[in-house]
C-alpha cells in the first residue's frame, strides 16, 4: 500500500469477543463507505472455498484453534486489501475488525506503520459473557460457556499489549459502545 498521503485510511476495531467490534465495524462500513474487513469471516469464507489453494491449511489451524501464524496470515491480508483497494480505485477507507490480536501479528504483519485509527471497544465482561452466549453465528463454533472462557482468557493474555502498544504509538480511541451492545455480531 502507498503512503498515508495517496492511500485511504486504515482503521483497526480491537477488543474482548463480543464486545461489539462487529457491530461497530459495520456501521462505520455502512454510513461511511469503508470496506469492512473481518478477518474472521475471511478465512471462514476460504475455508468453504474449495478453488482455496490454501483452504487444507486453514480448515487444520481451525481445527487446532488459537490463532494463525502471521506468517501465513499476513500474505492472506495484504492482498485481500490491495485487491480491494485496487477494486475501489482507493477511494474508499478500511476497517480491520479484530485485527492485530497478539504482538507477534502486529509485529508480523509489516504494514502496522498504516494503522491511522484504532479504536478499542471495552466492555465489561459479564456484559460480554451474555452477548456471547445469546448469539449464534453461522460459520462458528457453537458458542458455549467453555469456548468463551478460552477466547477470553486467550483475549487477556495477548490483546492488552496490543493496546498499550497503539496508546504508546498511536491514536487509540477507547469506547465502551452501549449503543451497539444491542446487536450482537
Amino acid at each position: 500500500m502507498e503512503s498515508n498521503n495517496t492511500r485511504p485510511p486504515i482503521i483497526c476495531i480491537l477488543g474482548p469477543p463480543a464486545a461489539g467490534k462487529g457491530t461497530l465495524s459495520s456501521k462505520l462500513s455502512k454510513d461511511y463507505g469503508l470496506f469492512h474487513f473481518s478477518l474472521g469471516d475471511y478465512l471462514r469464507g476460504l475455508s468453504n472455498d474449495e478453488q482455496c489453494p490454501v483452504r487444507e491449511q486453514i480448515i487444520e489451524f481451525f481445527r487446532r484453534g488459537g490463532l494463525f501464524p502471521i506468517e501465513f496470515l499476513a500474505p492472506l491480508i495484504q492482498e485481500k486489501l490491495r485487491h480491494e483497494y485496487e477494486k475501489k480505485n482507493g477511494s474508499a477507507g478500511i476497517i480491520l475488525d479484530g485485527f492485530p490480536r497478539s504482538m507477534e501479528q502486529l509485529r508480523g504483519y509489516g504494514d502496522c506503520k498504516y494503522f491511522d485509527i484504532v479504536v478499542f471497544c471495552d466492555c465489561p465482561r459479564d456484559i460480554i459473557k451474555h452477548r456471547y452466549l445469546s448469539r449464534r453465528l453461522p460459520g462458528r463454533l457453537e458458542d458455549d460457556e467453555a469456548l468463551f472462557d478460552e477466547r477470553y482468557a486467550e483475549y487477556e493474555k495477548l490483546n492488552p499489549e496490543v493496546v498499550d502498544w497503539f496508546k504508546q504509538e498511536r491514536t487509540l480511541i477507547e469506547v465502551s459502545p452501549p449503543s451497539i451492545l444491542s446487536e450482537p455480531t
